[in-house]
């Protein structure tokens, strides 16, 4: 059987799986363009392609993520790792706008509804 991990592990396995390829799309991609081709024009294209990559990145990513989070930590500690992946900003609250443009396949949206219906038994 596999230890479980710290609620400061599996933040810190999302913040270098999800964040940081996201700020690379963001920042990196706008930056590379500007270095190669120092064309002004082109500035304002890379930045939209790299927000656009960006928010496709976390969209898929964060659903991976957030599945093998809780899988992987201890039950008790499940509302604290949601309030601190959103602290962390590496989720949405519930039901936020934000949160409905995770891309999820019906099973995965099971194990998540799962998820939540165990931190709601847990909070009370």
């Amino acid at each position: 059987m596999s230890q479980k991990k710290s609620i400061k592990q599996v933040i810190l396995v999302g913040q270098l799986i999800v964040n940081v390829p996201v700020m690379l799309f963001m920042f990196g991609l706008p930056c590379l363009t500007w270095y190669l081709f120092l064309e002004g024009w082109l500035l304002p294209i890379s930045a939209i392609l790299g927000f656009a990559l960006a928010w496709t990145w976390w969209s898929f990513s964060i659903v991976f993520w957030r599945i093998w989070a809780f899988t992987n930590t201890s039950k008790k500690d499940w509302p604290h790792l949601e309030t601190n992946a959103i602290d962390s900003q590496l989720l949405w609250p519930e039901g936020h706008f934000f949160e409905k443009t995770e891309i999820r396949t019906k099973a995965q949206q099971e194990k998540i509804r799962a998820i939540h219906k165990e931190i709601e038994q847990h909070s009370l």
